[in-house]
């Protein structure tokens, strides 16, 4: 007969040029997941001694906020059954195992229980214990399967004993319990006989959230609560953004309505001037490059940097673009721009910075001449490119 159901317990710088007085040497909750799984292949009931080893949280990887256990479970086999009563009953059967997963410590962390229902009309005893006939029947080839789920933590302590050294974490060795647990109800004489094996499956999953610059803190956190900027919003703080940057501070809520959304505010060519960045943020190598394009041939343009954004990161109006960066301001290079408007800075910007350091955040930005601009100022700026030091 086949089950009724499955059961499972699965619930769940300074510079004067036209106005530009700089000084000398200025996203939700993004959980992350990672998994690791181990196996107990079949065997007979009932098993102790067996265990399942996964990886150890990697700090690396940021701050575990906490962890999924899920432990599948398989139970085969048989299950036989002989009513000795002298009148005709029905026998209610549950076929299961119970698998316990377990710490070190032996605490209990899930438990599930693959499980198969049958319900039998069974006649008065038929004089023969042999699980057949009309009194007795034997289930055959039963296979039945059940998931369950457990979160951590509670406790606490789980944080800690899941998660290993940085870089190197090295693994965790839980114990298993595998106990045939069938049972059979519903005569006051009965004989049952349950051949059962189990298996198992563990699926650990790490919960954790960026913490790109280690300081404790998730990088969402830091955003935030305004300690990281994240002037791209692409949720990842300033400080951390591929090498050798990004651009930010495009010409959005320009001085005379001369936006352009893809550089800077729009000059006399009716477009923004564009800087980009290439090389690497090295302090060794010094090789990073600024890269303007669009700026006015033959119009002086000069390179400066700072150690902040202004007006979170959106600038302020000046001149006919917008300031994006200032505080500790340094002019680095000008140059006059080629007959494309487009000119290099660098390398060697890093040796006219004052003192870099490795993890320092620096912005930076053309100030460019534009006696034809849309604005009548004289000058102009470009986008903003932010660069974070490295060693």
């Amino acid at each position: 007969m086949s089950p009724l159901f499955n059961m499972s317990n699965a619930l769940p710088a300074s510079l004067s040029l036209a106005g530009l007085a700089l000084f000398a040497p200025d996203a939700s909750a993004q959980v992350q997941q990672i998994c690791f799984d181990d196996t107990i292949a079949l065997m007979p009931t009932n098993w102790t001694g067996q265990t399942l080893t996964v990886s150890k949280f990697d700090p690396d990887l940021g701050i575990l906020t906490g962890i999924e256990f899920t432990l599948d479970g398989t139970a085969e086999g048989s299950a036989g059954i002989e009513s000795l009563d002298a009148t005709a009953t029905t026998v209610m059967t549950s076929f299961q195992a119970t698998l316990t997963l377990q710490r070190p410590d032996l605490t209990e962390i899930v438990v599930t229980i693959p499980a198969a229902m049958f319900s039998d009309n069974l006649t008065a005893y038929d004089g023969i214990i042999d699980f057949r006939g009309t009194s007795g029947i034997t289930h055959a080839g039963i296979q039945t399967m059940a998931s369950e789920m457990a979160s951590s933590p509670p406790p606490a302590s789980d944080l800690v004993l899941f998660t290993g050294p940085a870089g190197n974490p090295g693994t965790i060795t839980l114990p298993v319990e595998g106990v045939g647990s069938s049972s059979a109800s519903g005569s006051g004489n009965l004989i049952t006989q349950f051949m059962t094996s189990a298996s198992c499956e563990l699926t650990v999953c790490y919960l954790y959230e960026l913490d790109c610059n280690n300081n404790g803190i998730p990088d969402d956190q830091d955003i935030a609560n305004g300690t990281k900027e994240d002037c791209n919003g692409n949720g990842i703080p300033d400080v951390c953004e591929d090498d050798p940057g990004f651009r930010y501070c495009v010409g959005v809520g320009c001085p005379c309505g001369n936006d352009d959304p893809m550089a800077g505010c729009a000059n006399s060519t009716g477009a923004g001037a564009s800087l980009d960045g290439a090389g690497t943020s090295s302090i060794a190598a010094d090789d990073l490059l600024m890269i303007g394009s669009n700026l006015i041939p033959g119009e002086q343009a000069m390179l400066f940097s700072a150690d902040e954004t202004l007006n979170g990161c959106n600038g302020r109006a000046f001149g006919d673009g917008l300031r994006c960066a200032g505080m500790n301001s340094l002019r680095l290079q000008a140059v006059l721009p080629g007959a494309g408007g487009d000119a290099m800075f660098g390398p060697g910007l890093l040796s006219l910075e004052d003192d870099p350091q490795p993890g320092n955040e620096r912005r930076y930005q053309i100030w460019y001449r534009d006696m034809n601009g849309p604005c009548m100022s004289g000058f102009n700026l470009s986008n903003a490119f932010s660069v974070t030091y490295t060693p």
